[in-house]
């Protein structure tokens, strides 16, 4: 089997296409995470300030 240098670039292009996917993905789901810790954060602290006075 001979190996065409096109379909490897573009075996070699979806691979990291994949990667970088896969990178942001990773991005949305933890800035997800830390959006939803600083609104319940946000939350606590507004209760707590409430409580103190």
């Amino acid at each position: 089997m001979t190996r065409v240098p096109g379909s490897e670039r573009l075996g070699y292009m979806l691979g990291l296409f994949g990667s970088v996917a896969g990178f942001l993905r990773l991005l949305a789901v933890a800035g997800g995470a830390i959006a939803v810790a600083m609104i319940f954060t946000r939350d606590i602290i507004a209760e707590g300030a409430a409580g103190w006075r």
